[in-house]
């Protein structure tokens, strides 16, 4: 039997959990919390799977030694979402350009 390993929380925000695990040999770190697309996980800075624990939460391989382990939530959808607004507005303020020149040249705008 060896030393048993030592977890310390950092930071628990909603979408950001940091932990440091201290392990005389590698292993498998459950966090309860639930498994959800989107969520990724960073052992000491690189990147590292996430897998489907239990059924419904999610664990990471870590191994021996003290590590920093890392969850964020980035969902594809926040990122696709901010984009296509983005695009949007920029659409919006292009077809504003135009209606205002065109409505300039019909003469609409002289009164």
């Amino acid at each position: 039997m060896g030393a048993t390993p030592n977890i310390v929380r950092l930071n628990g925000e909603p979408t950001r959990v940091e932990l440091e695990v201290s392990a005389p040999r590698a292993g498998f770190l459950v966090l309860n919390d639930t498994y959800f697309p989107g969520w990724q996980a960073r052992v000491d800075g690189v990147a590292a799977p996430i897998f489907r624990t239990n059924f419904f939460v999610r664990g990471v391989v870590v191994p021996a030694g003290t590590r920093r382990v890392v969850f964020e939530y980035r969902p594809l959808s926040l990122a696709l979402g901010a984009t296509l607004s983005g695009l949007g507005l920029l659409l919006l303020f292009w077809i504003g350009l135009r209606f205002d020149w065109w409505w300039r040249f019909i003469g609409g705008g002289a009164r």
